[in-house]
């Protein structure tokens, strides 16, 4: 049966329909928002439908792309799946299925670990950011630029503890970066200056980011009082870089215990050169040296060197 027929109008549920061999039944809405609708899909593997609603022809793109992606091109632990979709053309609605995803994003876990710190938070930055680095490598091994990693773009499933990459929609193929799209407090300055070229590596920039965002519950250019890079302002970029790498080197002058040895690393991914910014396997490798008394290297958290390969830069 088509993903079109799963879900009428009134979306009743208890409809069955058959994918892959396997029957499910498609079960109740368990989320709504403004991109649309999420049902529950009973049955193993675990999966939902995502019903969304086309409004303009760029999101349609945009959805289209992720589902190239994560159905055709990419399969690995820390990466969303989608297994199937199909687009109404006549009610303007596309219909996906995903694997299911029993968590919610990092975004949320950072703002309920800064009203709540504990050593058990702690030790989960650590095998959260390791766990980011596989998945990026991955990506990025694969010829693929995800181009908006932020928290609200990564789902953390507890119990193990284990993330997934979602939202594909503004991702490229890494030798052909172009544009500023993304989310401005995770932008690689090179989106906005065409002095160096845009790389895989405006991935590893926002890691940096990300990780400073993990670490302390805030951006850095809110830790930092710094204003984002812009377009409309390209010829402060040098400003606020130096300005980022002023607080960096003074936060990590002052030798906080909790966050001293996560602070190089986040220099070094926030380096103005691409070039010179650790690859995801090298950051993941700083990460497990430094974390070996805080956060034992989980066991399900693949090394890097099982991807295919290696990305240089």
């Amino acid at each position: 049966m088509r993903l079109a027929s799963l879900i009428p109008e009134d979306d009743s549920d208890h409809i069955s329909f058959r994918h892959y061999g396997h029957t499910y039944c498609v079960g109740e809405c368990i989320g709504k928002g403004g991109f649309g609708s999420v049902f529950s899909v009973l049955g193993k593997p675990q999966l939902v439908i995502k019903k969304i609603p086309i409004k303009t022809k760029r999101q349609l793109t945009l959805i289209q792309q992720e589902i190239e992606l994560t159905r055709m091109h990419l399969d690995h632990p820390f990466i969303i799946r989608s297994f199937e979709e199909y687009y109404d053309t006549d009610n303007q609605t596309m219909y996906i299925l995903y694997e299911r995803i029993q968590g919610i994003t990092l975004n949320t876990h950072i703002e309920q670990w800064a009203s709540e710190p504990s050593d058990t938070a702690r030790a989960s930055r650590w095998h959260i950011a390791r766990q980011v680095c596989c998945g990026m490598h991955y990506l990025h091994t694969q010829g693929f630029t995800h181009r908006d990693i932020k928290p609200h773009n990564i789902m953390i499933q507890e119990h193990p503890l284990h993330v997934k990459l979602i939202d594909f929609g503004l991702s490229q193929r890494s030798d052909a970066n172009t544009g500023s799209s993304g989310s401005k407090t995770y932008n690689a300055p090179e989106k906005f200056d065409a002095k160096y070229p845009q790389t895989h590596a405006v991935d590893l920039w926002s890691l940096g980011c990300l990780l400073f965002h993990l670490f302390f519950c805030t951006t850095i250019f809110a830790h930092s009082k710094t204003k984002a890079f812009d377009k409309k302002n390209a010829p402060a970029i040098p400003n606020i870089y130096h300005r980022l790498h002023q607080h960096l080197n003074a936060l990590i002058a002052e030798s906080e215990p909790n966050t001293s040895q996560i602070l190089p690393l986040i220099r070094a991914l926030l380096h103005r050169d691409p070039e010179q910014r650790p690859s995801g396997h090298e950051a993941y490798e700083y990460l497990t040296v430094h974390a070996q008394d805080i956060a034992p290297v989980d066991h399900d958290c693949l090394h890097p060197s099982q991807s295919d390969g290696d990305t240089k830069h």
